[in-house]
């Protein structure tokens, strides 16, 4: 599965200002970018990095650019959480996740007063699927979240209470948006409500996955899905 990305525009990383707002050099002038993305990054928006610019979307964006990738040492990253959906759309509309069978793919369900990413009816059953975006790695290990997320785990005990009353199918689907990962894991360390909320989940049954993406200024491809530790 291959995502193409639209016409880049190169930059230096100089700082973040604020949870949405940057500071980039784009042939030797600053100019201010959205930062589309809540976490942390700490370990990605390092000043000095090399990273691409995408065009703003809509006329009413503050903000010309939105950041998008950022180079690390070992691979770019995407940073901006809507590409997430975008391949995680495509995994399923190809019955590429396992797990999950051919079925008319719903965006944006509302399930016990949340909002599931996806759902499909097929072979008789409900499948509720949660779709995370993965920028942080450490040492081969995917990791999320790379800040604490109250809402992240909510919805976690949500699909639980689902899968645990035979309500649906709960799947979660971790994409991480860089390449130099060999595996994945819950990031006790920075948030252990999520981490427990993720082993629950996986106890009571449902599928938890993550799978491993390329990145490069001209898109995004699938390349293999890692082992996930719990």
């Amino acid at each position: 599965m291959n995502l193409p990305f639209p016409e880049l525009t190169p930059a230096i990383f100089v700082r973040r200002l604020n949870r949405f707002v940057a500071e980039v050099d784009q042939d030797g002038e600053r100019m201010l970018v959205h930062v589309p993305s809540t976490g942390r990054l700490d370990t990605v928006l390092v000043p000095g990095r090399s990273c691409y610019l995408r065009p703003g979307k809509g006329g009413a964006r503050r903000y010309p650019y939105s950041l998008f990738l950022v180079r690390a040492p070992e691979s770019w990253v995407c940073i901006d959480a809507l590409v997430a959906n975008s391949v995680a759309a495509r995994l399923l509309a190809a019955g590429t996740v396992p797990g999950v069978p051919d079925g008319d793919v719903r965006r944006e369900v509302a399930w016990g007063g949340h909002r599931v990413d996806f759902a499909l009816f097929a072979e008789g059953r409900l499948h509720l699927i949660e779709v995370k975006s993965v920028n942080l790695a450490a040492e081969g290990l995917a990791l999320f979240p790379d800040a604490p997320t109250a809402r992240g785990t909510r919805h976690l005990r949500a699909l639980t209470a689902a899968q645990e009353s035979g309500a649906a199918q709960a799947h979660v689907l971790f994409i991480v948006q860089r390449a130099d990962a060999d595996a994945f894991a819950p990031h006790e360390a920075v948030d252990p409500a999520f981490a427990q909320a993720l082993r629950a989940l996986a106890a009571a049954g449902a599928n938890v996955q993550a799978v491993r993406t390329r990145v490069s200024p001209a898109g995004l491809s699938v390349a293999e899905w890692l082992p996930v530790r719990l």
